[in-house]
C-alpha cells in the first residue's frame, strides 16, 4: 500500500510546487511591471492571489493522513464501487519513451479520484485493492461507465467479505 500512498504524496507535492511557481510568477510580474504597465501589473496581482490561495489549499492537503481517498480506503471502503486503471504509453515514431499509469476510483455518490503512478506498480496496487474492496467492480468497460453515470450503486457486487477482516496500514 506504500506505493499508492507515495503516488498520492508525489501528486500533492507537485500541486504544491506548481502553486508556489504561480505565486512567484504572479508576484514577479506585478512588481516588475508596476510602474510600466498597469494591465500586466493587475494580471500579476490576480495570478499572485490565485497562487496564494492554491498555496494555502495545498499546504493543508500536504498532510497525507488527511487525504480524502486514503480516509475512504481506511474507514469507509464500502463507498468505493468501481476501480480501474489506464496505462498511457508515449511512442512517437515507434520509439518507446515512457509509460504512465492512472488509477481511477469511483464512489457511490458519483464522485471520483484519480492517482497517477508508475505503470509497473499498478498491478501490485490493484491486487491489494481487490482484497481490500471485494464489493467493488474492477476493470473498465463502456457498459460500466454507463452504469456508473446512471446509478453508481449498481456497480457494487452483491457478495463481498467483511471490511473488518482487513488490517492494513496506509
Amino acid at each position: 500500500m506504500r506505493n499508492l500512498r507515495n503516488a498520492i504524496l508525489r501528486e500533492l507535492r507537485g500541486q504544491f510546487a506548481m502553486s508556489l511557481v504561480l505565486l512567484a510568477f504572479g508576484s514577479g510580474l506585478c512588481v516588475l511591471t508596476f510602474k510600466m504597465n498597469v494591465v500586466f501589473s493587475i494580471i500579476g496581482l490576480g495570478l499572485s492571489m490565485v497562487g496564494g490561495k492554491l498555496v494555502v489549499d495545498t499546504t493543508a492537503n500536504l498532510r497525507i493522513d488527511n487525504h480524502l481517498l486514503l480516509n475512504y480506503l481506511r474507514y469507509q471502503p464500502q463507498h468505493i464501487v468501481w476501480v480501474y486503471s489506464v496505462i498511457t504509453e508515449r511512442t512517437p515514431f515507434g520509439i518507446h519513451l515512457f509509460r504512465k499509469g492512472t488509477l481511477h476510483f469511483k464512489l457511490a455518490d458519483g464522485s471520483d479520484f484519480t492517482v497517477g503512478m508508475q505503470a509497473s506498480k499498478l498491478k501490485l496496487v490493484s491486487k491489494f485493492l481487490m482484497r481490500l474492496l471485494p464489493h467493488a467492480t474492477f476493470g473498465y468497460t463502456v457498459d460500466r461507465e454507463y452504469t456508473f453515470r446512471v446509478s453508481p450503486e449498481r456497480l457494487r457486487k452483491e457478495k463481498g467479505g467483511d471490511d473488518d477482516d482487513f488490517n492494513f496500514n496506509i
